[in-house]
């Protein structure tokens, strides 16, 4: 008797690494969004006390370091959201699967380069030609963990979502989604599937 899981073929181990991967993604886009938002929530309680001691002359930059904040916020939430998905469904012989991790790893890659280059040193970045009390004040806007954790995050979720977009392309994972797309369910090749990637 044939095995009875021929519709359902085991990924791959590019597939298997593409896809934890995409989970250590979205857990960094999770500590991320959440340092994001507790940087926020400091910043907007810490204002009026730098304002008191600085006056308005620098409203621009806090202005800016909000508005990184909120974008930093909002882009790690949609990673969390995204690559969480797709690590459940890219191990699914499901040729759209592979390309939405394509589509959402090249956003994301194309989001954060423009946003390093933007102002690499948004949040790390002293004020100029200022009293050490308004240094002060301007150092208690944020936490002094939110750059260096903001950055690490950046730049894994960076580097893996170029990575995953490769070992999404190699022969094993294309052979993945394309025979099960290709050939009918009682097909034997489905049953040892795995072995195409050696995993």
């Amino acid at each position: 008797m044939q095995p009875s899981y021929a519709a359902t073929p085991r990924p791959p181990g590019t597939v298997v690494q593409a896809s934890r991967l995409l989970l250590f993604v979205a857990v960094l886009g999770l500590v991320d969004a959440v340092a994001a938002v507790t940087a926020v929530l400091q910043l907007t309680r810490r204002v009026d006390a730098f304002r008191a001691v600085a006056g308005n002359d620098f409203d621009g930059r806090v202005a800016e370091v909000l508005n990184g904040s909120v974008v930093a916020a909002t882009v790690s939430g949609c990673a969390l959201l995204a690559m969480s998905a797709l690590a459940v469904l890219v191990r699914r012989p499901k040729p759209w699967a592979r390309v939405a991790a394509w589509v959402s790893s090249a956003l994301l890659t194309l989001v954060l380069v423009c946003t390093v280059a933007g102002n690499p040193n948004l949040f790390a970045e002293p004020l100029q030609h200022v009293s050490a009390e308004i240094q002060a004040g301007w150092d208690a806007l944020l936490p002094d963990w939110y750059a260096p954790v903001h950055y690490v995050c950046e730049a894994g979720m960076l580097v893996a979502s170029v990575v995953v977009g490769v070992l999404l392309a190699q022969t094993s994972a294309h052979e993945f989604y394309e025979l099960s797309r290709s050939v009918s369910e009682d097909d034997p090749r489905l049953w040892d599937i795995k072995r195409l990637g050696g995993s």
